[in-house]
C-alpha cells in the first residue's frame, strides 16, 4: 500500500511572521505551506488621485469584497497557483481583507477548501465600524469550509455575533512562534531596575488610537519604572531618566535582546476606543513574542479576556490596577527571578511545534 503523500497546504493573506512560524512548525512534520498573495497587496500599489480617484478606489474595494477580486494581477496569479500547486486546503489569514479572494477562488474552483485563520476581528473601536466589520463577516463566513480560532474566547464571540447558529468544523489553535524563532542565548539582567519592555508598534501615529499609549508610559516612568520601548531617539523623551529608547530590529535579535528585562508590558490605550471588543478577543502579536522570548507578563487586571485565557499555562503573569500596584511587584527582585525562571519553561509550551499535529489532523480532514 502507497504511503499517503504530504499534505500540501496553502496560505493566503499577507506573508508574515503569522506564516513564517506556520510554515516552520509545518516543515517538521514534512508539511508544505505555499503562500498565495492576496489582492489588498495590488490595490494598495495603485497610485490615486485627488478625492475622486480615492472615492473610486474605496467603492472599487467594496465591491470587491462582495462580488470577489477581479485584479488581472490577483486572479492571473491564483488561477497559476491552484493550478501548479494545487493544494489540499487552503488557511486564509487574518480578518476581511481576505474575504475578496476566497470569493473569488470559491468561484474559480468550488471544490478548493479554505479555513480561515480568525487571529483579529473584529479591528473596529467604536460601535458602527464594529457592526459594520461584523455584518461583512457574516456575509463572507459562508465561503469558509471551517475555522481555526486563536482561543475560546474568540469562539464564542465570532459564533454569537457572526456565525450564528451557521455552525461548520472548527479548531481552537492558539498563534505561537516556532522553536527556531526562540532566543538562542539569554542577555544579563538589565541594570537598570525595576523595569520593563514595551514591544508594541513604535509608530502609534501610524496605528490605531489605542496603539499609542505615549502618556501611560509617561506615567508608568513617574513612578520609577524604567521603560524601554522602541521608536526614533526623541531627545525632549529621552531625557526622561526612566524612559529608554532602542533603534527597531529584526525579531531574532529582538529575542535575544528583550531577555534582559523584568518583563513585557501587554496594554493599550482603551480609553481611545469606544467599543473594545477587539481586546478582550485578540491575542496580539506583542504577547505571542513576549511569552516565545520567556518573559513574564505584565497586564491590567480588567480586560484582555482572550490574552488570560492564552496565559492559564505559562504562570508568569502580573496583572495590576495601577502603575504604584506594577511598580511594587517589579521592586521584588526575588519575586521577579522566579517568575522569569518559570517563564522561560514554561515558554516550551507556547511553540508551533507543540501544535503541530493538531494543525495535522484538522487539515488532514480537508485533503
Amino acid at each position: 500500500m502507497n504511503p499517503k503523500p504530504p499534505l500540501k497546504a496553502g496560505y493566503l493573506g499577507k506573508v508574515n511572521s503569522h506564516y513564517n512560524s506556520l510554515r516552520l512548525g509545518m516543515q517538521s512534520q514534512e508539511m508544505t505551506l505555499q503562500p498565495l498573495e492576496y489582492s489588498l497587496a495590488d490595490i494598495r500599489g495603485i497610485q490615486t488621485h485627488g478625492a475622486i480617484g480615492k472615492f473610486k478606489n474605496k467603492l472599487d474595494r467594496i465591491c470587491q469584497q462582495l462580488l470577489g477580486a477581479k485584479g488581472d494581477a490577483f486572479l492571473s496569479r491564483m488561477k497559476q497557483y491552484l493550478a501548479e500547486y494545487d493544494p489540499d486546503v487552503i488557511i486564509a489569514c487574518w480578518g476581511t481583507n481576505i474575504i475578496s479572494d476566497a470569493i473569488a477562488i470559491k468561484k474559480y474552483s468550488p471544490r478548493t477548501k479554505i479555513l480561515l485563520n480568525v487571529l483579529c476581528c473584529p479591528m473596529g473601536l467604536s460601535f458602527i465600524p464594529v457592526e459594520l466589520q461584523n455584518l461583512h463577516m457574516r456575509f463572507g463566513a459562508r465561503y469558509f469550509d471551517g475555522f481555526i480560532y486563536s482561543s475560546h474566547v474568540m469562539q464564542k464571540y465570532f459564533e454569537k455575533n457572526i456565525i450564528r447558529g451557521r455552525l461548520k468544523p472548527a479548531v481552537i489553535i492558539p498563534p505561537v512562534l516556532s522553536k527556531k524563532e526562540f532566543p538562542d542565548h539569554h542577555l544579563p539582567v538589565c541594570s537598570n531596575f525595576p523595569n520593563i519592555v514595551f514591544l508594541g508598534r513604535p509608530d502609534w501615529w501610524d496605528g490605531q488610537r489605542t496603539d499609542n499609549i505615549s502618556k501611560q508610559l509617561d506615567d508608568l516612568a513617574s513612578v520609577g519604572v524604567h521603560v524601554y520601548y522602541a521608536g526614533q531617539v526623541d531627545q525632549q523623551k529621552q531625557a526622561l531618566s526612566h524612559r529608554h529608547i532602542y533603534s527597531s530590529m529584526e525579531l531574532r535579535k529582538l529575542a535575544v535582546f528583550a531577555t534582559q528585562f523584568d518583563a513585557s508590558l501587554i496594554m493599550y490605550n482603551l480609553d481611545a476606543c469606544k467599543r473594545d471588543d477587539r481586546f478582550k478577543v485578540t491575542i496580539p502579536d506583542r504577547l505571542i513574542a513576549s511569552v516565545a522570548f520567556g518573559l513574564p507578563i505584565a497586564i491590567p487586571k480588567k480586560g484582555y479576556d482572550a490574552c488570560k485565557e492564552f496565559l492559564r499555562q505559562y504562570e508568569a503573569v502580573i496583572e495590576f490596577d495601577s502603575f504604584e500596584e506594577l511598580k511594587a511587584q517589579l521592586s521584588d527582585r526575588e519575586k521577579v527571578e522566579a517568575l522569569k525562571a518559570r517563564a522561560r519553561e514554561n515558554s516550551t509550551l507556547y511553540s508551533v511545534e507543540a501544535y503541530t499535529h493538531q494543525w495535522m489532523d484538522f487539515l488532514a480532514t480537508y485533503s
